[in-house]
């Protein structure tokens, strides 16, 4: 897998565009007319298969519902299975503990989005952490295992950044 700056800014410029949500418009204009086009919602059907371009569009539905909306009970609702698997070792349960765990933290965080990907049913960001509890800040990335159209797995690896009189000027993000 090759990511580079130019898909993660692509990937941050769909971070702000509007959710794809599940719409049904009717043809008003031409009177009689009973045309209806629905627009996918692109939230966890399990069982669905979806094309890659699909999965692409829910996973950066997520990470703007979680990160930057944090409307997390929603964000899982919508995009996680109920028995995903979560590899994070303050976590045990299934998806209800998960959200129950991170819910307070994450509202009191400030996230940046530094790097994203999606390949092969996996997807992941690289983001910095700043609030209560993180240091100066704290890098984390995160990774997730589709299943089709819905998240079933999830692993993640932190790293608090050094004192800023460190010996590598080099910051994290």
């Amino acid at each position: 897998m090759l990511f580079t700056k130019l898909s993660a800014l692509a990937a941050l410029q769909l971070l702000s565009l509007p959710t794809a949500n599940a719409q049904t418009n009717n043809n008003a204009s031409a009177p009689g007319s009973t045309t209806t086009t629905t627009v996918p919602s692109y939230t966890c059907n399990p069982g669905y298969p979806v094309s890659p371009a699909e999965q692409s569009i829910i996973f950066t539905n997520f990470l703007r519902k979680f990160y930057l909306e944090k409307d997390v009970y929603r964000v899982g609702r919508e995009h996680i299975l109920l028995d995903a698997i979560n590899h994070n070792p303050n976590v045990n349960g299934d998806r209800d503990a998960s959200l129950a765990w991170v819910a307070p933290l994450i509202a009191e965080w400030n996230v940046t989005i530094t790097n994203t990907g999606l390949a092969d049913n996996v997807g992941w960001s690289h983001v910095k952490v700043e609030g209560p509890g993180m240091g100066r800040y704290t890098v984390a990335v995160d990774i997730w295992r589709f299943e089709g159209s819905c998240i079933a797995e999830h692993w993640d690896a932190l790293q608090v950044a050094p004192p800023a009189n460190r010996t590598n000027p080099l910051e994290l993000i």
